[in-house]
Parts: C-alpha cells; sequence; structure tokens
C-alpha cells in the first residue's frame, strides 16, 4: 500500500545513519568523525560497535535516528562522548560517568595493571582522589581485597563513585570518605595506598582540548601549588600507611623528580618510576619500610 511505501522510504539504513552523522561532525570539525558516529549510533541502538558493520544494511526506526542525530548535535559542541553515553570502558567494564568526574583514561589502566602485578591481595586499600572509582573498584574486582576505602574532596564525584561500586559490585567492604587528600581519613594501617589526583598546571591546562577544559571537571585537572599538594600526599601517605605498605600515584612527567625526593626524605624505599603507553614517565611507586 501506498502507506507501507511510505513509511519504507523514511526508514533509513545503519549504513546511511553513519554516512549522515560522519557528515555532521566532520563539517564540525570534530576529529574522528566516523568513529565518533558509529560510537554514538552503537551507543542508540544497544549493540557492540562492530555489528554496525556487520548489519549495516538493516534499518533503524525514526526514534532511533533522531535520537542520533539529538547526540550528533551534542558532539558538534564538543562534548566528550563518555558524557554522551553516560558511561566509559575501563578494565574491560563500564564505569558510569557524569561531568562531575574525570573520565578514565587508558595510561590510569597501565597504573592499575602494574598494582595488579606487584599485589595480589591487600587488607586495607586507600583511593585517594577516587572520582569515579575505577582504579579502587577495579583493584577490588581483581584481586582481594578486604577493605577498600574512597576518598575525593567532591561529594558529587564519590555520588558517582557508590553508583559504580553498587552496580559492578564486590565481596569487599566499601568505605567512602569525603575530604581534602587525608583530611578525613582515620585509619593508618593501609597495605596500598593510590592515588591520581590533580596535576596539570595552569599553563598546561590554557593548552588542554575545549572537550576536556570545557566539560571535565577542573577539580579534578588542576594543582595549583604543586610541591605543597605533592607534600601533603607523601606525608600523608607514609603517615598511613603500615610497615610494608606501598603507595602508588599517577602524576605530571613533571613533578616525578621532587616526588622521588620527597618519598626518599620521608624514608620511602624501593622508589621506581614507569612510563604510560606514550613512553613518558607518568607513574611512581615507594615502599614504607621502617628502619
Amino acid at each position: 500500500t501506498a502507506a507501507m511505501k511510505k513509511e519504507k522510504e523514511m526508514l533509513i539504513s545503519i549504513k546511511n545513519a553513519l554516512i549522515e552523522g560522519e557528515k555532521v561532525l566532520r563539517f564540525n570539525d570534530i576529529e574522528s568523525p566516523r568513529l565518533e558516529s558509529e560510537l554514538l549510533l552503537a551507543f542508540i541502538l544497544g549493540i557492540p560497535r562492530f555489528h554496525l558493520v556487520l548489519n549495516n544494511s538493516e534499518c533503524i526506526s525514526q526514534i532511533q535516528m533522531s535520537r542520533f542525530m539529538d547526540l550528533i548535535v551534542k558532539k558538534t559542541f564538543r562534548i566528550p562522548t563518555a558524557y554522551l553515553m553516560g558511561f566509559q570502558e575501563f578494565y574491560g567494564r563500564k564505569f558510569q560517568v557524569s561531568p562531575a568526574v574525570l573520565i578514565p583514561r587508558p595510561e590510569t589502566e597501565e597504573l592499575v595493571e602494574w598494582i595488579l602485578k606487584e599485589k595480589k591481595s591487600c587488607k586495607n586499600v586507600l583511593d585517594l582522589c577516587c572520582g569515579s572509582g575505577c582504579i579502587g573498584i577495579t583493584l577490588s574486582l581483581e584481586t582481594k581485597v578486604d577493605n577498600l576505602f574512597m576518598s575525593d574532596i567532591s561529594s558529587s564525584a564519590l555520588e558517582v563513585a557508590k553508583i559504580n561500586e553498587k552496580i559492578l559490585g564486590n565481596n569487599t567492604t566499601v568505605q567512602f570518605i569525603q575530604g581534602n587528600l587525608f583530611e578525613n581519613i582515620t585509619v593508618n594501617s593501609f597495605d596500598l595506598i593510590v592515588s591520581n589526583p590533580p596535576y596539570v598546571l595552569e599553563h598546561e591546562y590554557a593548552l588542554l582540548d575545549k572537550e576536556v577544559k570545557n566539560f571535565e571537571p577542573g577539580l579534578a585537572l588542576l594543582v595549583e601549588n604543586p610541591e605543597q599538594f605533592n607534600w601533603r600526599l607523601v606525608s600523608g601517605a607514609w603517615e598511613h600507611l603500615q610497615n610494608e605498605g606501598t603507595f602508588f600515584m599517577e602524576t605530571n612527567p613533571v613533578f616525578l623528580e621532587s616526588l622521588s625526593g620527597m618519598l626518599k626524605n620521608s624514608g620511602f624505599d624501593e622508589i621506581l618510576v614507569q612510563q604510560d603507553l606514550s613512553q613518558k614517565n607518568r607513574f611512581i611507586r615507594a615502599v614504607k619500610r621502617r628502619q
């Protein structure tokens, strides 16, 4: 019938929807327009991205197309894709994200990998400046952790971490603490403290991509007085770790020399620096040993 024919004409194939999305993104100078188009359409359809290629002749509904194009338009304003979808994959799991937290990065997975190589089980773990909770939660799911403490200065970031802990679940006892670094942390028998704190300098912040600068929380990125901040981190870690406890940190390559000195002066041992995916010195580890 004419109505069925009209309805068929209104339907759009996955292939053409992707072309349409890519065209709009390319026109607006969005990086990797094809990839972004695929990510957003796969999200709308609730299917893995590779399924788009396998089923590119299949049609999507008008409602799906409308929702897809709505996200495409939002993407032209350079809103991070993870915020548009509401999640980011980290170590094989989907972590909920919002503009209250930094989007988990692949480099941080490298830090988790390093910790897992060294720590097969932990009694008490502190994830300091936890954000979405991706480090602490991943560690508690990948190895034996009895008690996990997650701390952040931002109450809205902690709310996101709580959601992730609830969704991803584990057998670990979890406590959430709001405070500035070690401010409200009363436990001083951690065998592991890990931190991915703010470490972007002001002049670096000005040069960040618009996606990061305009949408991700400045509180989780910017560090105003790095010497003072890092000293509070190091001295707090020494105070709250038990003997033989380990401190791991992700940081700015420019801080590593002074951080190494601080750790040594505090009494830490086995200080080791490791590179990230782009061969930049990014992570540091130190062990507390009382003489």
